[in-house]
């Protein structure tokens, strides 16, 4: 620390895990994590391996852990057991469609929009129909080895078969004392969503940046 500045190290990626029931709950059978970046430094992270920056074989790439098209939830378990909130579905589907572009699996994002679904990008504007909208986020993904969304919900509000949802895009910030709990977003999606077939969809989709401090307490 210096001046009342901090050293942070931050990183991001993705998990997949899988859960064993025994008789005393919920553990853990295997872990699997792929790093997408890290800003900062530590003594503790030296010897981490960095994050791919390149794409295609060389002779010292390294397979990630992670294989969506085998390994994404919704390819492990189709349809869920448990009774979700419509809140959580609502979730759901964003996190879906953000590992899917992470991960570059499109075809998850086959049944999370709408056909008459419009979306509105920076600095991609603004895209109608599902086949289109897919297609062009497939285009955007390219050429980045690696990508990570770190979001989180800040508005949830449902009307029978509508919902809309904010979702807030966490960044890496050098904090003091006074903001280390204070976290810094620098995009809001605002999305609206209709039900059809049981199922929650993107009829509408705006993303805006823009860094955004949330005072905590």
């Amino acid at each position: 620390m210096n001046n009342g500045q901090m050293n942070p190290f931050w990183f991001g990626g993705h998990y997949v895990n899988t859960y064993k029931l025994t008789e005393s709950g919920w553990k853990i059978a295997h872990l699997r994590f792929d790093l997408d970046w890290q800003y900062g430094t530590s003594p503790y992270t030296s010897k981490w391996k960095p994050a791919r920056r390149t794409l295609g074989w060389t002779p010292n790439t390294e397979n990630p852990k992670i294989l969506s098209e085998l390994e994404a939830p919704w390819r492990v378990i189709h349809e869920s057991e448990e009774s979700n909130y419509d809140e959580e579905e609502v979730v759901a589907t964003f996190n879906r469609y953000a590992w899917a572009f992470d991960q570059g699996d499109f075809s998850l994002l086959n049944d999370i929009f709408t056909e008459d679904a419009t979306i509105n990008m920076v600095p991609i504007g603004e895209i109608k129909g599902r086949k289109t909208i897919i297609s062009q986020l497939k285009i955007s993904r390219s050429g980045r080895p690696t990508f990570h969304h770190a979001v989180e919900p800040h508005g949830i509000e449902i009307k029978k078969e509508k919902a809309i949802l904010k979702m807030y895009r966490l960044k890496p910030f050098r904090p003091t004392e006074d903001t280390i709990e204070n976290p810094v977003y620098g995009a809001v999606y605002t999305c609206n969503l209709r039900k059809e077939d049981c199922m929650w969809k993107f009829e509408q989709m705006n993303y805006e940046e823009g860094s955004l401090f949330q005072q905590m307490g």
